[in-house]
């Protein structure tokens, strides 16, 4: 929470709450400035954070990650209405520079981070838009915080996959070596290239941190 958290996580109300550091984009000097600032008072709209913090250290890329991650979920009606009102407040800004001749100032703006056909249209009024899907959230979490936050992507195959059997990861051990086994996890990443790969027709498959190894075949 951009009012609540400090750097590293801490245990507010019976519960943990993780901390900025977590955001990625989001350094050091950012959450000092940001602590200065918030030292004023909260932060009750977008608007209002984008006012009040130093653009210089607080960019775009900062920005959408801090969305991303939900740490400004108290901020506006849902993320996906939040990061199209940032397309808003850089079409904005341009319009200032165009006609103020502020052009070459530092503003939040300076980094360009939408995809090309990425940015949502820049209307006059604060968009309001029906929030992200629960997978597409899901993933724009794991794109700031390198994890899943807000729920388990694989919860809702839990009772499904517990006909399977599988085994949990905690309890692989060396002499489960040469046994058939039954491993259920998200696919994080797979790699089809590099030294351990060599003169193999597998690629590493990365379940949630463990890497397993799998046929090419398999694993299209």
């Amino acid at each position: 929470d951009i009012n609540l958290s400090d750097w590293d996580a801490t245990i507010q109300s019976g519960a943990i709450r993780l901390g900025l550091a977590a955001v990625k984009g989001f350094g050091q000097r950012a959450w000092e400035h940001l602590k200065n600032v918030r030292s004023g008072g909260t932060f009750e709209t977008l608007s209002e954070f984008c006012e009040r913090v130093d653009t210089r250290l607080i960019n775009l890329r900062a920005l959408r990650m801090l969305i991303a991650a939900g740490a400004m979920d108290r901020l506006g009606r849902n993320r996906a209405s939040m990061d199209a009102a940032v397309a808003q407040l850089q079409k904005n800004a341009r319009e200032l520079e165009e006609r103020e001749g502020t052009k070459g100032q530092p503003t939040l703006f300076d980094l360009d981070e939408w995809e090309e056909g990425e940015e949502p249209a820049a209307e006059t009024d604060a968009p309001e838009l029906e929030e992200w899907n629960p997978w597409d959230r899901l993933q724009r979490e794991h794109e700031a915080l390198g994890f899943y936050l807000s729920m388990d992507p694989v919860r809702r195959f839990r009772i499904a996959l517990s006909h399977l059997r599988p085994l949990h990861m905690e309890n692989l051990h060396p002499r489960l070596v040469g046994r058939v086994i039954r491993l259920v996890g998200l696919v994080v990443a797979v790699e089809d290239d590099g030294p351990l790969l060599e003169g193999r027709e597998e690629v590493i498959v990365d379940l949630e941190g463990l890497p397993v190894f799998l046929s090419r075949h398999l694993a299209e």
